[in-house]
């Protein structure tokens, strides 16, 4: 198999790679993968009622226990993953492993002492009602959605707290209802 055609296999846009060179030269002269990148839905946790959720029909109370999660971002790490995006599944900030006295803040600092670059996607309109600001040095970038406005808050219940504005993006999707009826994945109910 070609270079090109290593590079294109393990990813849907190759040219990215060429970011991490050290992963170009495991595919192609030690003919291994090293993953740059996790994915992490710690929970499916969720205060927001989107309309467009992908995870609605999902009980809403699952989460990664602390020692299963820990022992991934480990073994990631140890095969060469660079960063943690943490998202997905609901609000990645309500994360709660009750069981070991666990949450969003032993995340990020475990990913931070592992030496990841961490990003986070929310809909959380206060950042420091789940997170510490001694944790924000860890954390590369948030995205928060702003669905919390069809929810009823106003732009100014938004409180970014301290967190650094340069490392803040924000997401709105426009959800077009003309049936005037709740979406049938609603869980209140409610009309958007």
């Amino acid at each position: 198999m070609s270079y090109e055609e290593k590079t294109q296999k393990y990813s849907t846009w190759g040219d990215k790679y060429l970011q991490h060179t050290d992963v170009l030269y495991s595919i192609q002269y030690e003919d291994t993968f090293k993953p740059i990148n996790i994915q992490l839905a710690l929970c499916e946790v969720c205060d927001s009622d989107c309309p467009f959720c992908s995870v609605a029909g999902r009980p809403l109370k699952s989460y990664i226990p602390w020692p299963k999660l820990t022992k991934m971002l480990s073994d990631f790490k140890s095969m060469g993953a660079k960063a943690v995006e943490i998202t997905g599944g609901g609000n990645p900030m309500l994360y709660r492993d009750r069981e070991h006295n666990k949450n969003i803040n032993d995340v990020v600092e475990y990913c931070g002492m592992l030496g990841y670059d961490i990003g986070i996607i929310t809909n959380s309109e206060k950042i420091e009602r789940h997170l510490k600001p001694e944790m924000f040095e860890c954390v590369n970038w948030i995205r928060i959605s702003l669905i919390k406005l069809d929810e009823g808050k106003n732009p100014e219940d938004y409180d970014f707290c301290s967190f650094p504005r340069d490392r803040i993006g924000l997401s709105y999707i426009i959800y077009d209802n003309e049936t005037g009826q709740p979406d049938e994945l609603s869980r209140t109910n409610r009309v958007y």
